[in-house]
């Protein structure tokens, strides 16, 4: 899938083969310092980012943005290509931007700048976001398509913070999204979110992955990575063990 020599861009440091083969065993060869592929995942796809802003994010909104920022850049946003929408979440959820909008890849990259530049607030609440996702953003009338894949790309930081009776299992909403054929890939930051919350919101034991800090989060071949795994996510639904 892709070719071997993709089109590089002048930006930032990623990794060869990403846009080479989502189905085989992928090596990841360095490219020339400040050259990346043009286009990483070769899927064209309704991606809504979920990322965590609780408040013991505050401090590290610069990796959480880079992260994002790249991240975005994997999927080709075009009013022509993949959509992208950004909900940000803490105590609650907010919707920064819908699919419907239909933004450019530049004017999205600039959302994840400014929606992530927000103020963080309050706990996790990862069953809130998903239901916000699934129910205010994967529609057709804030622009889904129903001839594209549907992936949701959440970012947590901890676990879910049970606000009272209220509160839903992330795991029973998560599982809701993925009987209406939303994909999910969960990425986790730091030592206090658990493998078995990221187990249970992507829906299976290799659907998501771990950085164990910020530094790492930010870390290019950790990104290459993460960007491997949720085309893998994206094309298969689960992903088994990769060698």
């Amino acid at each position: 899938m892709g070719s071997k020599n993709p089109v590089v861009r002048r930006d930032v440091v990623l990794y060869a083969g990403l846009a080479t083969d989502f189905t085989g065993k992928i090596s990841l060869k360095k490219l020339e310092v400040n050259n990346y592929p043009a286009k990483l995942c070769p899927v064209k796809v309704d991606v809504a980012f979920l990322i965590d802003l609780s408040t013991s994010v505050a401090g590290n909104k610069g990796a959480m943005i880079e992260f994002g920022k790249q991240m975005a850049r994997g999927y080709s946003i075009a009013s022509d290509g993949s959509n992208g929408a950004l909900l940000t979440f803490g105590g609650d959820a907010q919707v920064i931007s819908y699919l419907r909008e239909k933004t450019s890849s530049t004017s999205f990259l600039d959302l994840f700048q400014s929606g992530i530049t927000l103020a963080a607030v309050g706990g996790t609440r990862i069953d809130t976001a998903l239901y916000r996702a699934k129910n205010s953003v994967f529609t057709a009338v804030q622009g889904d398509r129903s001839d594209f894949p549907n992936l949701a790309f959440i970012v947590i930081e901890g676990d879910q913070t049970v606000i009272s009776s209220a509160s839903a299992s992330p795991k029973t909403v998560a599982d809701q999204m993925r009987v209406d054929g939303i994909k999910i890939f969960a990425v986790g930051v730091g030592p206090d979110v658990s493998d078995k919350t990221l187990e249970e919101v992507s829906g299976g034991p290799y659907n998501y992955i771990k950085a164990a800090s910020y530094a790492e989060l930010a870390n290019y071949e950790f990104m290459s990575r993460c960007l491997d795994i949720a085309c893998r996510v994206l094309t298969h639904g689960t992903v088994v063990k990769l060698a």
